[in-house]
């Protein structure tokens, strides 16, 4: 995540080639490492749902910033990044509520990830280009993180 305090740095990868196969640097504490395996797993969830089709139709040729990764990506690699960092920034918000950040990580990075999310997002908002398969990905999660900011 690219907001990331450089304190809470961390390095992990998966992908769609071996599924089910994550990497992670350690040593982690349990929030990361749940942090961790719902921002990998979510990448393999868009992977397997690339099997049954394009997340969009190839019409939009335009690159959008990715903050987690500091570049510009094509439509398809925005919403597999978005779908990532907005279920973490779900997972934060429940360790939030649930008292569980004990040391902080969560309160140190919750801000940056919100605005990751949220950049993420703009490009993929009402674009035509999004297949069924993309809106369906999308849409419910752009609902369900501004709902957490309510």
């Amino acid at each position: 995540v690219g907001a990331l305090q450089p304190q809470f740095r961390t390095v992990t990868g998966s992908w769609e080639e071996v599924p089910g196969y994550i990497h992670s640097s350690y040593p982690h504490g349990a929030v990361e490492v749940a942090e961790l395996l719902v921002h990998e797993c979510a990448h393999q969830y868009f992977y397997m749902l690339e099997r049954l089709g394009p997340m969009d139709d190839g019409s939009d040729t335009r690159l959008y910033w990715s903050p987690p990764i500091r570049k510009e990506r094509p439509l398809s690699r925005v919403l597999m990044a978005y779908h990532a960092l907005a279920n973490t920034l779900i997972l934060f918000d429940r360790v939030l509520d649930a008292g569980l950040d004990t040391d902080g990580y969560v309160s140190a990075n919750r801000d940056g990830l919100r605005e990751d999310v949220e950049t993420l997002a703009r490009p993929l908002r009402g674009n035509p280009a999004l297949t069924s398969i993309g809106v369906a990905l999308f849409a419910p999660l752009d609902e369900r993180t501004a709902a957490l900011a309510a």
